[in-house]
């Protein structure tokens, strides 16, 4: 579920209902004051988030014939779906936490799953929609990431991860788009 308060100052929560199919998830508008649910006309295979108007899904998808991850965006008002960044497998999306939406409607990041140098990682990025730019976020070597969130101002990221060599997942600080300098873990608690 996701909540979030719109440009027009209500508050709406979305609400997926696995079928059968998780793959195929259905998708509700809840407002959480007076209205009627909406329901979205298509089916998510994975986590799904809302702009801060209201007007946009981010969501993932796979395409396991091509062997590929895709982030796209969704107008709710046209209709029309944009592509704003795929990987080619082993390549994938970290599905364990949704695509994040800066507060203006003009960043979303999200967690890659990908390898390097030193094996399984997990990257933070921030995608441009004006530019459809991708930006690598400077923070520790995650092997699992469980949510992403801005902050106020969309100055950095609240990250609740567990970094490699670790055995609890942490919330943590890591600015945007500043240096690996300003990361930190935000208390020591589970």
């Amino acid at each position: 579920m996701d909540l979030r308060l719109t440009a027009n100052g209500s508050a709406v929560q979305l609400v997926t209902f696995p079928a059968k199919d998780p793959a195929n998830r259905t998708l509700l508008m809840v407002p959480l004051a007076v209205g009627p649910a909406t329901r979205i006309g298509q089916t998510f295979p994975g986590p799904v988030s809302i702009s801060a108007d209201g007007n946009q899904l981010a969501y993932y998808s796979s395409d396991s014939n091509a062997g590929t991850d895709q982030l796209f965006c969704l107008d709710l008002k046209s209709g029309a779906r944009r592509l704003l960044a795929s990987y080619n497998y082993p390549l994938r999306f970290a599905w364990s936490s949704q695509p994040a939406w800066s507060s203006d409607g003009k960043h979303i990041a999200y967690a890659a799953e990908e390898r390097d140098g030193l094996g399984f990682v997990i990257r933070l990025y921030v995608v441009d929609l004006a530019t459809g730019a991708r930006h690598v976020v400077a923070s520790p070597r995650w092997q699992w990431v469980e949510s992403i969130e801005w902050t106020r101002g969309n100055s950095a990221l609240a990250v609740v991860g567990q970094q490699h060599e670790s055995s609890f997942q942490q919330i943590w600080y890591v600015p945007y788009p500043a240096s690996r300098d300003g990361v930190r873990r935000i208390g020591e608690d589970l």
